[in-house]
């Protein structure tokens, strides 16, 4: 719960919280944006290798494994739809909910398209991996003797 606040604090403390710097940054119009993503990637990156290699544990699930998957079309349409939402909405998932607690009552339709999308995806996955675990019927075919 507490990294939840300190992170809170710092997206609208840096402006990631207030929809006019997201659609600045959006529009090219200021660079500080982007700034803020490349300075996550340099921290997430170093850490997630520093995780990779050790034998870490977590205090409530026991070891930390990283896994490394192959882009898949799952990966690129996820991130067409959540940039297209970002855009719209002015900002992401994780501004969304320091937004609301800075008052801004816009946040709330946001949250629930947000709660909208994750049980959309809950859903396609689900019909995903049924239609992937039910049996297929092949007919047979007679292959005539040689």
């Amino acid at each position: 719960m507490s990294v939840g606040v300190v992170f809170g604090a710092a997206l609208f403390l840096t402006g990631m919280a207030d929809y006019d710097v997201i659609h600045d940054g959006l529009l090219f119009r200021h660079a500080h944006l982007y700034l803020m993503m490349v300075a996550t990637l340099g921290v997430g990156i170093p850490l997630l290798w520093l995780l990779g290699r050790g034998a870490w544990r977590s205090a409530v699930n026991g070891p930390v494994a990283v896994t490394r998957e192959a882009v898949q079309r799952k990966h690129v349409s996820g991130g067409l739809i959540f940039g297209t939402g970002w855009a719209i909405a002015g900002t992401c998932p994780g501004a969304v909910a320091a937004m609301a607690a800075s008052g801004k009552p816009l946040a709330l339709i946001t949250m629930a398209g947000v709660g909208i999308g994750v049980v959309l995806r809950d859903l396609q996955e689900e019909r995903t991996s049924q239609r992937q675990s039910e049996p297929v019927d092949v007919p047979a075919v007679a292959v005539p003797p040689v």
